[in-house]
């Protein structure tokens, strides 16, 4: 059950928001992108009459042409917003990239509204921007990093302790662990928030509360108080909210509620977020101004407290030289047989075929590779795949997968990248109706960069 989008579309639907068009066909492309993309997630942004409703979805392109198959089905969705002037720019080729840009007619309330989406071949973004929201900007980085400072005025004390209690009652809840605390920006550390003038080794004072969530009926209560208590207070300039939505495999994986007002000369900010079974809240209150605040992303304060703190991204290593040995020797192997065929090749992006590996997918990614496909028996592969494994057992730190969901074909695909950036590969498929191996080594040229087409059969055509 999608716990979290029933009760923001119920937040929506309330009174404190006008259900136009506009905002019905921006949660509709929201839902749209959540069941076709593989993750995403959607930031809904309020102050006042300002609102923006901002997201990016990630693209699986393993499929033939899957940008152009998503915007297919987002049209008639774009055609229902009410735009009064409508540009399209699209560039193919190796670089396939575009973009939506819609004058909106303003309803209700509203004074300005525009539609902005952008698209390539590994993601689609976009904003829809309602009386042109002047505390948030749609960037390229977390969608809660912000190097804005938000000129509030107070917030009354009455409307400010709606907040304060719902934090107040989680502080004494008898699980509920109270952590005083001081977050530190360090260069390259990725943050809810961040100012813009915070320096380097800047310090901000903070209380961390963080309970273990394990009921859905309960996280739906929690969601509720909060959204309840916005709506007491009501639209206003003097409270900023923004709610994040995650989505993958077209579940949702996490909500972020960030709140920030000012009353009684203090700045505040609530960081609240449900993560692995736990919900965490932060509270910051800054009394010398906003300009000195730093919160890391809530997800890496509830890993670091479960003791699941993720470690730093590793690129994957080189397998052992007996596997590398066992797979040259291998294609010597196929390539000497009756009736084997051989090819090298290089490999360029494209939008024509799926891939099994595309990485810096708008890049031209050249990828040389050497292939044999040859007559063979059941028998050899199985004995392949037991050896393959056998070698690499033990070794975690690269990529290694088998194919065990097609009827007629099974393959194995061992994927690293050495010490210099450099992407490699080995696939090895297996033909069950036409009893023929199919072996390839496919090295990227450029650090970082590679793309392997799925097995053709043309690919040997020219070489009988």
């Amino acid at each position: 059950m999608r716990i979290i989008t029933t009760i923001l579309a119920l937040f929506c639907m309330s009174s404190m928001l006008s259900q136009t068009n506009t905002r019905r066909c921006g949660y509709n492309i929201v839902e749209y992108l959540s069941e076709h993309c593989p993750s995403m997630f959607y930031v809904a942004d309020m102050n006042g009459r300002n609102e923006t409703i901002r997201g990016r979805a990630e693209i699986d392109n393993s499929m033939s042409h899957a940008t152009a198959k998503i915007l297919n089905g987002l049209r008639p969705l774009l055609d229902e917003l009410p735009y009064e002037r409508k540009m399209t720019d699209e560039k193919a080729g190796d670089i396939y990239e575009g973009k939506i840009v819609m004058r909106l007619k303003p309803e209700g309330n509203d004074t300005s509204a525009y539609f902005l989406m952008t698209y390539n071949r590994t993601q689609i973004e976009f904003k829809i921007g309602m009386n042109s929201p002047k505390s948030h900007i749609f960037d390229k980085g977390n969608p809660l990093d912000s190097d804005l400072s938000f000129d509030h005025d107070e917030l009354t004390a009455e409307k400010a302790a709606l907040i304060e209690n719902i934090y107040s009652q989680l502080k004494h809840k008898s699980d509920c662990l109270v952590i005083d605390t001081v977050f530190t920006n360090r260069s390259g550390g990725t943050y809810d928030w961040l100012s813009a003038s915070a320096d380097a080794g800047n310090q901000t004072n903070a209380q961390v509360l963080l309970r273990p969530v394990n009921d859905d009926k309960e996280m739906r209560l929690w969601l509720r108080d909060i959204l309840n208590s916005i709506e007491k207070i009501g639209r206003c300039d003097e409270l900023t909210v923004s709610i994040q939505t995650q989505f993958k495999n077209n579940k949702e994986t996490g909500i972020t509620i960030l709140l920030t007002y000012r009353t009684s000369g203090v700045f505040n900010i609530y960081d609240m977020a449900f993560h692995k079974g736990h919900l965490c809240m932060v509270r910051v209150r800054a009394h010398g101004g906003e300009n000195s605040t730093t919160i890391p992303k809530i997800s890496d304060i509830v890993d670091h407290l479960i003791g699941e703190d993720i470690p730093p991204l590793e690129l994957w290593n080189n397998p052992p030289d007996e596997y590398i040995d066992l797979m040259e020797k291998e294609m010597i192997k196929q390539t000497q047989k009756v009736n084997a065929m051989v090819v090298d090749t290089l490999f360029v992006s494209n939008d024509d075929d799926g891939h099994v590996w595309w990485s810096s997918l708008n890049k031209r990614c050249p990828t040389r590779a050497t292939m044999v496909i040859s007559p063979s028996i059941p028998s050899e592969f199985d004995a392949l795949y037991k050896l393959s494994f056998s070698l690499l057992n033990g070794s975690p730190n690269f990529k290694a997968w088998v194919s065990d969901d097609e009827d007629d074909y099974k393959m194995l695909l061992f994927m690293w990248t050495d010490k210099t950036g450099h992407h490699h590969a080995y696939i090895v498929c297996y033909d069950l109706v036409y009893q023929q191996m199919f072996i390839e080594r496919c090295d990227g040229e450029e650090p970082g960069d590679i793309c392997i087409p799925h097995y053709n059969h043309k690919w040997f055509e020219n070489s009988k």
